[in-house]
């Protein structure tokens, strides 16, 4: 495990700062260059030919792993608290939401906000696709593999 210090912690911070207010808002060629540039050397992993497009949301990104020939679409978001794992050609559908963390809501008799939080990975098996708008966090939460090798006709 990665030891974190406080410079490593700046970094990180200072990077994602970056990458949310320029680099995934610049549109086209030169935005897909610099967010490809910018997920190799901040995501756990990212395969070659992967494509993440504008005001794509990365939440604890090194914990983020996108294989290759994958297609990020605009305005997604990917919470990897928990740990994304996204298989070699898969889709990931416009505005679609995949999140790895929510709140613990098992006790009636304490409030939601007292209950804390938990936590599982997603993974996203090869030649999927999550339609435009997917929201899995509810699957996720439940099962770590969400899915592979859907079609879609």
């Amino acid at each position: 495990m990665k030891i974190q210090t406080p410079q490593t912690r700046r970094y990180e911070l200072i990077a994602w700062l970056i990458y949310t207010h320029i680099l995934s808002k610049i549109p086209y060629g030169l935005g897909n260059k610099y967010r490809t540039w910018y997920a190799r050397k901040n995501l756990k992993s990212f395969g070659e030919y992967s494509t993440i497009s504008t005001n794509v949301r990365l939440l604890s990104p090194n914990r983020i792993t996108i294989g290759s020939n994958v297609g990020v679409a605009r305005d997604v978001t990917l919470d990897g608290r928990g740990g994304i794992e996204i298989g070699d050609f898969t889709l990931i559908g416009f505005e679609s939401v995949l999140l790895t963390s929510t709140h613990n809501y098992s006790n009636r008799e304490i409030p939601i906000t007292k209950q804390g939080m938990y936590s599982k990975p997603v993974r996203i098996g090869k030649d999927c696709w999550v339609g435009a708008q997917g929201s899995w966090y509810c699957l996720a939460l439940k099962s770590e593999m969400v899915a592979s090798l859907v079609q879609t006709l």
